[in-house]
């Protein structure tokens, strides 16, 4: 066995095991952001739901906003 290629290819095959790694990092990071967006705007949007489920009139509804 050559021990020189086998650490050369051991040291590659961690390196792109480490930027895999590091593009999933971004990409969790993202989604978490984007999940908190979708989860802030379904709140609003179940707030408008109710407001417009108790408003009598048209006007109430829009004062109520």
């Amino acid at each position: 066995l050559d021990k020189n290629k086998l650490f050369t290819l051991n040291f590659s095959a961690t390196q792109e095991i480490d930027r895999i790694q590091q593009t999933h990092i971004t990409e969790i990071a993202s989604l978490k952001t984007e999940i908190s967006t979708l989860k802030t705007e379904n709140a609003e949007l179940k707030s408008i739901i109710d407001k417009l489920k108790t408003a009598n009139s048209f006007e109430e509804f829009k004062n109520s906003l």
